[in-house]
């Protein structure tokens, strides 16, 4: 059965009171003696009255709709009772009218049906809210339905759907218009019929979905929202089943949301209401998406899209294609991915959703780059720029110039990557936003530094530490400090180097940024090792090889390995000659380790040492350092690029 939206609370804001307390006139309601009271108190000390027990039933009600929402029927009907009295002894008819609707919940959802008939009539002439009097009428009109009396059940909730329709609450005509379809021959009958009821004291009781509390990455979707259930009990159910499973979910026990969902699926089917089913669908959808089951993630956000297409939820339909778009790019579908980007994307624009078209547009560009194709990613960027400047949003706007010369970056035009970042600096410094403006500084930086043009790397990347931390963005000073330590590399400041990229490796580990961090180490390893220091260039640059390995920066381990092997070639400490004319070579743990070649002939050897094993290169007495491109340096050091606002 379906209630419609809510109960409201007893507080009432009362008239200013003057004058003194009678204490004759407040025993006296108590008594419900009114007209001895009456006689005995002045309009002040009514007032008065009348301010004190308001407040005590707004404190009254918490505790019953705490009650309602356990299901303890019973000791929230005992509460409920007690604030009647309380309510009609100082004769507040709004408080009156409240509690007597908040009973009429409660027998209806204990079957007492005929009761509900007679706690919500009242109910329904005293309310003098609007909102209050539309949710007791359609509550009536659910009652009269289940006691069979047809006629009154359409006539109040027709009258439900008026005022909802008045007072402009869609959510609220939407249910009653689906509770008269239930009322019409040939509907479903009382009990089968899909339901929603919202709980004591305003707040829906149909369970909801994560919405904005939920984890949700710009290029996807967010949870759906429950829409009603069956009957009261299995609506209670899966009210208090979603609740679970979205705290479950966000304390990132996504097994148990899984699970906890599951059977709200099964309670949806049950009671065949699609609304419910798409919705706790989507949600499965996500949290298998989390856990990486990307097949099973698919199959449950077409079908929830299935779904909502029938239903016409425009809001589900753009979360779960954006969900699903999520699902396919991780799968590496990146046209699919795109496909249904693009279907949001104009579902967005024929609704006139500025914001969130520049949202997908961002989505899809991230797409397209994560594709390899970043000329057409900058493409989607200029038009996600072009409504960022419509919207006249400023953060924005340099947040998505920055990402355009990210891509231009990535294609190494670094002129024009060097021209977005500087337009984006001037945006973003113009409106105030130093956090965004340190990154860019940082972009900037690196651009600087890819030029050769060290003196003003260095300046760039020390006004983006300042920045970060002045607005206490440790990620940013992480990654800029690093950056600046590959800058002074680059510049030969070897000692500076080193310091700053040590600097940084404690913020990095706080903020659990293992990449970076290895990239960091890397650039350490680099830097000693032109200082001469080789046994603690090899601790470093393996250390760097071990968390690359781990984390899977395939790039940043190549430059670690290559410099691993020139270290043992120059360190005297690793080769030692062998009997026989051998060499040992002994391989640090961690991996196979690039030492050198050897000239068999014609044909150049390469030369590598197992994991924690050793080599011995019969017939020659030295290894030869990996030839290098002309005018390559032996070293490699590690760029640590910051995250892009994008």
């Amino acid at each position: 059965l379906s209630l419609s939206p809510s109960l409201r609370s007893p507080t009432i804001e009362p008239p200013p009171f003057h004058g003194t307390v009678c204490i004759r006139y407040k025993k006296c309601c108590m008594k419900k003696d009114m007209s001895d009271a009456q006689d005995r108190a002045t309009t002040g000390d009514i007032e008065k009255i009348q301010t004190k027990t308001i407040k005590k039933l707004a404190m009254k009600h918490d505790e019953a709709k705490h009650c309602f929402r356990k299901q303890d029927y019973a000791e929230a009907e005992k509460i409920w009772t007690v604030s009647l009295a309380e309510a009609r002894a100082v004769r507040h008819q709004e408080s009156e009218a409240a509690v007597l609707g908040n009973l009429g919940m409660v027998y209806l959802h204990t079957n007492r049906f005929k009761e509900a008939v007679e706690a919500l009539i009242p109910a329904t002439d005293l309310a003098e809210d609007q909102q209050a009097k539309a949710n007791h009428t359609g509550h009536l009109g659910l009652a009269y339905r289940e006691v069979g009396d047809m006629v009154n059940a359409v006539k109040f909730m027709t009258q439900a759907l008026e005022l909802a329709e008045k007072i402009g609450d869609t959510s609220g005509a939407r249910i009653h218009t689906s509770n008269l379809e239930t009322c019409r021959p040939g509907g479903a009958k009382a009990g089968d019929a899909a339901a929603s009821t919202t709980s004591a004291g305003g707040d829906t009781a149909s369970p909801r979905g994560a919405g904005s509390s939920g984890p949700r990455e710009r290029s996807r979707g967010g949870f759906g929202e429950f829409g009603a259930s069956s009957s009261l009990v299995i609506r209670e159910r899966l009210r208090t089943a979603h609740e679970d499973g979205k705290n479950a979910y966000t304390r990132g026990e996504r097994r148990e949301a899984i699970t906890i969902w599951e059977q709200c699926l099964k309670d949806s089917r049950t009671i065949r209401h699609e609304e419910s089913e798409g919705a706790v669908l989507g949600n499965l959808g996500m949290a298998y998406e989390s856990i990486g089951e990307h097949t099973v993630a698919l199959h449950h956000l077409k079908n929830a899209l299935r779904i909502v297409e029938k239903t016409g939820d425009r809001n589900g339909l753009t979360n779960h294609l954006l969900n699903l778009a999520g699902s396919h790019a991780s799968l590496k579908d990146y046209d699919l991915s795109i496909e249904c980007q693009r279907k949001a994307l104009t579902v967005f624009e024929s609704d006139g959703n500025l914001r969130s078209q520049e949202g997908v547009y961002g989505s899809i560009a991230i797409t397209l780059a994560t594709a390899g194709r970043h000329e057409e990613a900058i493409e989607t960027r200029l038009e996600a720029l072009k409504i960022a400047r419509q919207r006249g949003n400023p953060r924005d706007e340099g947040a998505v110039l920055s990402a355009i010369g990210l891509s231009h970056f990535t294609l190494r035009n670094r002129v024009e990557a060097h021209r977005y970042f500087l337009m984006a600096q001037t945006v973003l410094h113009d409106c105030g936003d130093e956090q965004g403006e340190a990154t860019v500084l940082g972009n900037i930086g690196l651009v600087k530094t890819a030029l050769g043009e060290h003196a003003e790397a260095l300046v760039s990347h020390t006004a983006a530490v300042a920045l970060a931390r002045k607005v206490g963005d440790r990620r940013g000073e992480g990654n800029n400090l690093g950056n600046l330590g590959v800058a002074n590399l680059s510049a030969g400041n070897l000692e500076v180097a080193v310091e700053h990229c040590r600097a940084c490796i404690p913020i990095l580990q706080e903020i659990g940024e293992r990449k970076t961090e290895g990239r960091a180490m890397g650039t350490i390893g680099a830097a000693l090792l032109k200082m001469g220091r080789v046994e603690s260039a090899i601790e470093a640059l393996q250390s760097a090889l071990d968390i690359a390995n781990e984390v899977g920066d395939t790039s940043s381990a190549a430059n670690h390995t290559e410099n691993l092997g020139i270290a043992y070639r120059e360190g005297p400490m690793i080769l030692k000659a062998q009997q026989g004319g051998g060499i040992l070579v002994h391989a640090q743990e961690g991996g196979a380790v690039l030492v050198g070649t050897r000239q068999e002939g014609s044909r150049v050897v390469t030369l590598t040492a197992p994991h924690g094993g050793v080599i011995i290169l019969e017939g020659s007495n030295s290894i030869d350092a990996p030839p290098l491109a002309p005018g390559s340096s032996p070293l490699q050091s590690s760029t640590v690029l910051p995250e892009i606002v994008d």
